[in-house]
């Protein structure tokens, strides 16, 4: 199974206090010393829901549509559908509309009654401003309170959405309402034991150190000092920067990224150096460019790199491409093993290892993790045949897709959405289609979309959960997100 980057750099261990302390030189007063952060707590009332009739819970689809006449025209409106798979005979519905292309949100927790924690930015007379994190039900359209200011990297927890702010961890228990707040100067990096801590780093005294977070308690755990001399970067939780665990508990010690620079730390040892200067070329986007890197166990590492004097523009689309590496890095003496044949990419170099790089304790867990990914996808009612060109559903029914097409299964694994991201016509009206496919009762029924302008196209599309207006905890707890977050997806 293919993940991207950031999957591969961010991922979650499950990591024992005492396993972390034995990481630590021994040798800096700083280490293992731990103290609480400084905590806020309020209240943020979910709206009352209507408790809907029929089965619950159940998907319902929700898709977000800008319809406008010219490429760039400033008139444009985001337009919010809904399909209520217990209301197949209703088809969509608008429930929501507004100006611009600024009304994106996607939806952290299933339904409550039809309302929901969604994060985005939506304009309207009762707006959230900015990016935000707030209540929106979107079988009305009613926009409710907003929780928090541009909110990113969620997850869950039980019954409580946890996420980041800039300088704090925030966990917000959607039964209570109740919103705790974590003030840190802490530069997160990625999630361990099982999601209940964060490791990072931490300045004390104008030294850096690996650090650790348990989000429960509200503890910040110093772990060990930096390589002498290397700067805190803060940006470790979008590029990979900071530091991480050298396979699972961290039991071979830690790495940590700086720019094009590879540190390792076995465990008991001294930070060692691995790789200096990489080069990495950013050929498009707008973040600069990132070193991707994955430790693979038995002490080596996957380090991809650019070919130098490689891009190229590709003929077709007549933008930027340029050919990457991937090197096999053994991290004791940093001597490249192996590398990979170029793959071309277009925007950062991709890792591209090879399945027998991986150890044979990575493999067996990568192959646990693919079906645990195959479990909760619950796609037992769908299946691809003729190279993803048909699909085959229910006790063998067959529907055959088109080249454009996309594809999107129900979180109860149910129902399957067959659309294309844009209308088709040259000329008003512009219309959307969309087939799904009951994968239980073999049934296919389309509906549409249209709108007056010349163009319409998704915004964004989504299979929400809705549920009773108060779920039992187990609806939040197994509650699978239409959008998983691919920080809290882990590799190994």
């Amino acid at each position: 199974m293919r993940r991207s980057n950031v999957q591969s750099m961010l991922f979650i261990t499950v990591v024992s206090l005492g396993l972390w302390c034995s990481i630590s030189t021994g040798d800096d007063s700083q280490s293992e010393k731990s103290w609480p952060l400084e905590t806020h707590t309020k209240k943020i009332g979910r709206p009352a829901g209507v408790t809907p009739s029929g089965l619950l819970p159940r998907p319902v689809l929700l898709v977000e549509a800008v319809q406008r006449d010219e490429l760039w025209d400033q008139k444009s409106r985001t337009n919010y559908y809904i399909y209520d798979t217990e209301k197949p005979e209703q088809g969509f519905q608008q429930t929501f509309s507004g100006p611009d292309e600024e009304q994106y949100c996607h939806f952290e927790t299933p339904l409550f009654g039809g309302w929901g924690v969604a994060s985005g930015h939506i304009n309207a007379r009762q707006r959230p401003t900015g990016n935000c994190l707030f209540w929106f039900n979107p079988m009305t359209g009613t926009i409710g309170p907003k929780i928090a200011e541009s909110p990113y990297a969620f997850w869950r927890s039980g019954t409580e959405l946890r996420f980041l702010t800039r300088g704090g961890l925030n966990r917000f228990d959607v039964k209570s309402g109740t919103l705790t707040h974590f003030r840190w100067e802490f530069e997160p990096t990625c999630f361990i034991d099982k999601g209940e801590s964060m490791l990072g780093s931490v300045n004390v005294k104008g030294v850096n150190h690996v650090a650790k977070v348990d989000m429960t308690k509200g503890i910040i755990t110093l772990i060990c000092p930096f390589p002498p001399g290397l700067p805190l970067k803060t940006d470790g939780f979008w590029r990979g920067n900071g530091v991480h665990p050298a396979g699972p508990s961290a039991k071979d010690g830690l790495y940590l990224i700086s720019e094009n620079s590879l540190w390792y730390k076995p465990c008991g040892d001294n930070w060692k150096q691995v790789v200096e200067g990489v080069n990495v070329e950013k050929i498009f986007g707008g973040w600069g460019p990132h070193l991707p890197v994955a430790y693979i166990g038995e002490g080596r590492f996957a380090v991809a790199r650019t070919v130098e004097g490689s891009e190229y523009e590709d003929k077709v689309s007549k933008m930027p491409r340029a050919l990457s590496v991937t090197m096999l890095i053994e991290a004791k003496t940093g001597k490249i093993l192996k590398e990979t044949e170029p793959v071309t990419y277009d925007t950062n170099p991709e890792l591209n290892i090879p399945e027998t790089w991986w150890s044979e304790e990575a493999r067996q867990k990568r192959q646990s993790l693919d079906a645990d990914e195959r479990k909760k996808a619950m796609t037992v009612l769908f299946s691809d045949a003729e190279n993803g060109k048909v699909v085959v559903f229910g006790k063998g029914k067959q529907y055959r897709t088109a080249e454009k097409d996309k594809k999107r299964v129900s979180s109860d694994g149910r129902y399957m959405v067959v659309y294309r991201d844009w209308s088709e016509n040259k000329n008003p009206p512009a219309t959307l289609s969309f087939h799904i496919l009951d994968g239980k009762e073999e049934k296919i029924r389309v509906c549409r979309i249209t709108t007056p302008t010349k163009t319409l196209f998704v915004l964004h599309l989504g299979w929400e959960m809705l549920c009773d207006s108060d779920p039992p905890a187990n609806d939040i707890e197994q509650y699978l997100p239409s959008d998983p977050d691919p920080f809290y997806t882990p590799i190994w």
